[in-house]
């Protein structure tokens, strides 16, 4: 498994992130090295529904990459914890 890597000081936020929503949602993708959408709708208490448009507009700026329900930055990959968490949900019923 890939350890999440830490912003070093002077890390900035990628320029296509607009709302405070794509913000959150691009940080807790990057801190966890991957998030299902339910990663997201749990942890930061959003609706499903408000995330699906973020998630889209996100992809199609660049700045994530997703597969049904999971997520990731483009130079990462699908790791190997977000590959666990969606068989998670996927047990769960999610």
């Amino acid at each position: 498994m890939t350890t999440p890597s830490r912003p070093e000081p002077g890390d900035t936020l990628p320029s296509g992130l607009a709302s405070p929503l794509e913000k959150l949602v691009y940080l807790y993708v990057r801190e966890r090295d991957g998030a299902t959408v339910y990663d997201l709708r749990d942890a930061l208490d959003v609706p499903q529904l408000r995330l699906y448009p973020t998630l889209a507009t996100l992809a199609k700026r660049g700045l994530v990459e997703r597969q049904g329900d999971a997520v990731w930055l483009p130079d990462r990959g699908p790791s190997a914890a977000g590959g666990r968490r969606r068989a998670r949900a996927v047990a769960q019923g999610r």
